[in-house]
């Protein structure tokens, strides 16, 4: 059976594939995110359900990367209704019917563009999927970039999805397990579910952002610095944030030690969105004399544009990042009050950052 994809313009897949994200690499974090979100909902409906898993395996032979998750799959009537619509994860759909308040942040898949970012690097692009409805029978989807499709009986037997590429002569570089491995660490080491690449597990921890304050030691705060600045020396402090109302937040954000030559407009604060990695730079979201900052932050309410590649300026982001400014205003007098002696020690280093917010 063929049909055609239902989008405003038969160029829009060209269009995705030059212009919407910058980076080729992007595809990559898309997809998993996508794995991640299917897991999610899965995991919403059946509580009972074993932890799922994220599957990525390289064919050389046949130049080919294939995603495969065990979340909740596709039935035929979803496959032509999310990619015919240019909207794979529906999760915003998902989130209405299902998901409860305190899930919601959970949900990665605001952005039902990511799964075309594929045709960046692949020629053709084939999915097979079975849903975990009772009696579903298993789904194929092929395309090769243009407005058409092909779709007809898949050959899945478990519950899931599997996306395959087929590469480019121009994308071969992706066969590279190193490759792959390196762009999971930058873009999905944080994810809920574990990722295995070749059958081994990546990394697959709990980011010290996203734990409460009271369960993380110097030691912790000291060690996640490291590995996120690894040629720094150590902070003179931290700052940990969590914030539910009315924005929801999480970050740890680290004031370094300033040195001859220190640039202080060379913001390089880690942001994730729902876990995902999205920018190493938020000079948009802090005011300018916190450009020195260094560290992580987390946030569901931060508004992207369609590719995640750079937050959209609006009165969220402006008000959030008044939020955090507050917040670490907060610590400073509270460290003035309590560790007088801590506060003095460190102010020759500090006092041009306090005197510029001033």
């Amino acid at each position: 059976m063929q049909g055609t994809l239902k989008v405003h313009s038969e160029n829009i897949l060209p269009i995705i594939k030059k212009w919407l994200y910058s980076e080729k690499e992007i595809f990559l974090r898309e997809l998993v995110s996508n794995a991640s979100d299917a897991l999610f909902k899965r995991s919403t409906l059946d509580q009972g359900k074993e932890p799922g898993r994220i599957d990525i395996s390289i064919d050389r032979e046949n130049k080919t990367i294939t995603i495969a998750d065990t979340g909740l799959g596709m039935d035929l009537e979803e496959v032509e209704k999310y990619i015919a619509q240019v909207a794979f994860s529906g999760a915003k759909e998902f989130a209405e019917q299902y998901a409860k308040e305190e899930t919601d942040s959970q949900i990665i898949g605001h952005f039902g563009l990511g799964f075309f970012s594929a045709f960046m690097v692949a020629s053709r692009v084939e999915i097979d999927t079975l849903s975990y409805k009772e009696g579903a029978s298993p789904v194929f989807w092929s395309s090769e970039g243009s407005s058409t499709y092909e779709i007809a009986e898949g050959k899945r037997s478990a519950v899931g999805t599997s996306v395959t590429l087929f590469l480019e002569e121009a994308s071969c570089e992706y066969l590279e397990e190193k490759t792959l491995a390196d762009l999971l660490k930058k873009h999905c080491s944080y994810l809920s579910y574990p990722i295995y690449l070749e059958d081994k597990l990546l990394s697959h921890t709990t980011p010290l952002f996203l734990r409460p304050a009271g369960e993380c030691s110097e030691k912790d705060y000291l060690a996640f610095y490291s590995e996120l600045y690894p040629q720094d020396p150590d902070p003179l402090f931290w700052i940990h944030v969590q914030i539910d109302f009315p924005f929801h937040v999480r970050g740890v954000f680290y004031f370094p030690k300033m040195h001859k030559g220190f640039d202080f407009q060379s913001n390089q604060l880690h942001l994730y969105c729902n876990r995902v990695f999205v920018a190493d730079s938020c000079k948009d979201l802090l005011p300018d004399y916190l450009m020195v900052l260094k560290g992580a932050m987390d946030s569901p309410d931060i508004p992207l544009n369609v590719s995640r590649s750079y937050l959209q300026m609006d009165k969220t982001v402006r008000s959030l990042g008044q939020h955090i400014a507050k917040k670490i205003t907060q610590k400073l007098r509270t460290m003035h009050s309590e560790e007088k002696e801590k506060f003095l020690k460190i102010w020759p280093e500090i006092e041009m950052v306090i005197k510029l917010g001033i």
